[in-house]
């Protein structure tokens, strides 16, 4: 780092990560930075020790080194430059960039882009056909994420036809990680790694799949998913409230079988609670807005403006996308995949009861007890909710109302009732709502999986495609938030030990001379969360046994 260097300098005062400048001296103890842009501070000092590396300093590369296709070609690897070749690949129009093959870097574009077709589909298939024979191409694609999922599918033929016994090729089942914070792009990313690996195997070849065919109904899973799933937050019109796993299962072959969906940590908590600018999930304003006469007759629905469980973020529409056209499309796919319209029917009197179920008020009577508001829209509510979830009036009334104590066993056995008081009943009446729509989610991923698993004693593979949360903080976090941070912080620790942690060992195994990188690791803050005794987990679990 001589003088007429170019460097890059961190930008703590301003809203840039990182400026452009150029070392205009530099002495056994300070370098002297002239900035590019023109900023407050033009010409910035910084202390300097021989031998020991300036956090605030970083060398920059060459303006040919701008655009580079693999981050790992970058002479100077770090943060600002790649930061940097990111950006000016994006102003190219350049999504996509690799770092070493094995990991893709994508940059959110916010609209479409016709770099996702059946053509350009077919351009990564043969390449990745001949690669795995072993034949050199000239032509050389840009960076996508069809590349990732054919490296996936590649490694798992090889897999298959080398045997489980050869170590060095790698395993057989491979998975595909896709991670970022919210409104990143995973969801789409996810529906385009889904995409290439139904297409490529089709038992038909590359081509458009045919509807209701186990590729078709393994994609069309994901609509019904969005609709049940998904909702509009600040950062994200169409942002995944649950992390799901799609197990995609492939015969000796290569050929689809059928799939297996896992979900996890749904964010009930949407239901009752949404933030300012946000919905609730998408299924309530669809059902509000695209209900036919007789649809709306039926489940007694307003607009999602008159309901407390859809209304709290003075949000009901999404750009580019209209709710009425969905719920066409949502009720498609229900259709494609198995469910009759009586279920439908059934599914949709649930989610409708929910919106009459937030709509219960109470008030507290002479003993500060609980009891239902005695104006007509409450009693209303109770007729809806007990109509459509088909529960029983008295029953739904004392679960609102009421808590049941038992004590003892066998014949000490003791029942006691204890009456509510409002805010506790609001608690309940919130709590059922999240139970039921919680049940509700659950039987729709079951029932998908009836419809697109198939039978194991075929299935000599399988290829994983992980679509996780990403990370937020809002200003008023539940515990839903703390299960999504920490299952993104665990696999951050994942991703640390593929990369990092394991590559390193295994270069001084083989006595590598090489120089170790520092990367955050954030085991520091996994113990926090999930160290014993005194991790937040473990005093959770205290706070409730104790019933504080």
């Amino acid at each position: 780092m001589e003088a007429g260097s170019k460097v890059w300098v961190r930008d703590k005062k301003g809203d840039q990560a990182w400026l452009l400048g150029d070392v205009v001296s530099k002495t056994s103890s300070t370098i002297t930075v002239e900035i590019d842009e023109d900023v407050v501070e033009k010409v910035r000092t910084f202390d300097y020790e021989p031998g020991i590396e300036i956090n605030d300093v970083k060398m920059a590369n060459d303006k040919e080194m701008d655009c580079v296709e693999d981050l790992i070609s970058l002479p100077h690897l770090h943060e600002a430059a790649i930061l940097h070749s990111l950006t000016q690949r994006f102003k190219t129009g350049s999504i996509y960039t690799f770092t070493a093959n094995a990991i893709l870097l994508a940059v959110n574009p916010f609209k479409s882009m016709p770099i996702y077709g059946i053509k350009l589909l077919q351009e990564y298939y043969t390449q990745g056909v001949m690669r795995q024979q072993g034949i050199e191409t000239n032509k050389k694609l840009a960076p996508h994420i069809f590349s990732i999922a054919d490296s996936a599918y590649r490694d798992m033929m090889t897999g298959m036809h080398s045997g489980t016994s050869n170590i060095a090729l790698g395993p057989i089942d491979q998975s595909i990680l896709i991670s970022g914070e919210s409104g990143a792009g995973k969801t789409e990313s996810t529906k385009v790694v889904m995409k290439y690996l139904t297409t490529v195997g089709n038992a038909n070849g590359i081509t458009e799949l045919e509807e209701g065919s186990v590729m078709d109904r393994v994609l069309q899973s994901n609509p019904i998913l969005e609709a049940f799933g998904n909702a509009r937050t600040i950062r994200n019109d169409n942002s995944s409230r649950f992390g799901k796993f799609i197990e995609l299962l492939f015969d000796k072959r290569g050929i689809l079988l059928g799939a297996k969906i896992e979900t996890y940590l749904l964010e009930k908590v949407r239901i009752p609670n949404q933030s300012e600018h946000e919905r609730n999930f998408h299924i309530f304003y669809q059902m509000t807005k695209g209900a036919n006469d007789d649809e709306r007759k039926n489940w007694d629905l307003e607009g999602p403006e008159e309901y407390k469980f859809s209304n709290q973020g003075d949000c009901f529409d999404l750009n580019r996308v209209e709710d009425e056209e969905e719920f066409v499309f949502t009720k498609k796919a229900l259709l494609l995949m198995g469910f009759s319209t009586d279920t439908q029917n059934s599914i949709f009197s649930l989610v409708a009861s929910l919106l009459h179920l937030g709509q219960v008020e109470f008030v507290s009577n002479d003993d500060e007890n609980a009891e239902f508001s005695s104006d007509g829209a409450t009693m209303n509510a109770l007729a809806n909710v007990s109509r459509l979830a088909y529960l029983p009036r008295d029953g739904l009334e004392k679960a609102l109302t009421e808590r049941t104590i038992e004590i003892g066993v066998k014949s000490m056995h003791e029942i006691h009732t204890i009456k509510l008081e409002e805010r506790q009943a609001n608690d309940a009446r919130d709590a059922l709502a999240k139970a039921i729509y919680g049940q509700l989610f659950n039987h729709i991923v079951g029932a998908l999986n009836a419809n697109i698993n198939c039978s194991r004693k075929d299935v000599r593979a399988s290829i994983g495609v992980l679509d996780i949360f990403g990370f937020e903080c809002f200003k008023k976090n539940s515990f839903e938030q703390l299960c999504i941070n920490y299952t993104n912080e665990t696999l951050q620790q994942q991703f640390n030990q593929f990369v990092f942690k394991m590559e390193q060992k295994e270069y001084t195994k083989e006595g590598i001379e090489w120089c170790f990188i520092e990367f955050p690791d954030n085991q520091d803050c996994l113990d926090l969360i999930e160290g014993r005794p005194e991790g937040l987990l473990a005093m959770l679990d205290d706070e409730c046994r104790m019933g504080v």
